[in-house]
């Protein structure tokens, strides 16, 4: 039920956002996703048709970014291999089911990757692959579908007791209906990377 208030909420403050260019004075989760949307539209690049009045927005460039820091109690090396080995994947991610190599061989840069996941009732794939890596020090892949873009990034240093590492994601979307999302995505972000790290850590420091 209160996910539904929540996606009404969205629904009719992007209404009143892109309508009116302003919020109605209502507290609660629809007028904070109301501010948040109408911040997105407001730092767009927005042209009024003189004709029509319409407005057209350019919302390229509005990728969600968030990077998150933690130290693991293995060296580098074992940190890289870890996460290179896309078996382990669904043991940390929790909306992971599974990532399939659709190339033979070691991994390396220009591996294609297919990656599925079940978030709620749904479940889907995005193509990816894998477009930096450097074994002990970092791991770049990129996944995409119809609807988002997704640059997963990792970056391991040494530090006392273990490996450095830090987690970057950026997220694009490419679709009405996904920047429409945007602040949810966002909102959420943060703790779901970060509880995929403390699971990623675990994983790794239970390890032999």
């Amino acid at each position: 039920m209160g996910g539904w208030v929540m996606l009404l909420g969205l629904a009719w403050g992007t209404y009143i956002s892109a309508r009116y260019h302003r919020c109605p004075e209502v507290q609660g989760p629809q007028f904070q996703i109301c501010r948040q949307i109408l911040q997105s539209v407001r730092s767009a690049n927005c042209v009024t048709r003189v004709d029509s009045g319409w407005r057209r927005c350019d919302y390229a460039g509005m990728a969600i970014q968030f990077e998150h820091t933690i130290v693991v109690g293995k060296p580098p090396q074992r940190t890289f291999e870890a996460l290179d080995d896309v078996g382990l994947t669904p043991k940390w991610l929790g909306r992971c089911t599974g990532i399939e190599k659709l190339t033979q061989g070691p991994n390396a840069v220009g591996t294609k990757l297919r990656y599925s996941y079940r978030e709620g009732g749904r479940a889907g794939q995005m193509d990816g692959e894998i477009v930096s890596r450097t074994p002990g020090e970092r791991l770049t892949m990129k996944y995409s579908d119809k609807i988002i873009g997704v640059v997963v990034d990792f970056r391991m240093v040494p530090a006392a007791g273990g490996t450095q590492l830090t987690h970057a994601i950026e997220i694009t979307p490419k679709t009405f209906v996904a920047k429409l999302f945007s602040p949810l995505i966002r909102r959420n972000l943060p703790k779901q990377t970060t509880t995929a790290m403390e699971k990623l850590k675990v994983l790794l420091e239970s390890s032999a």
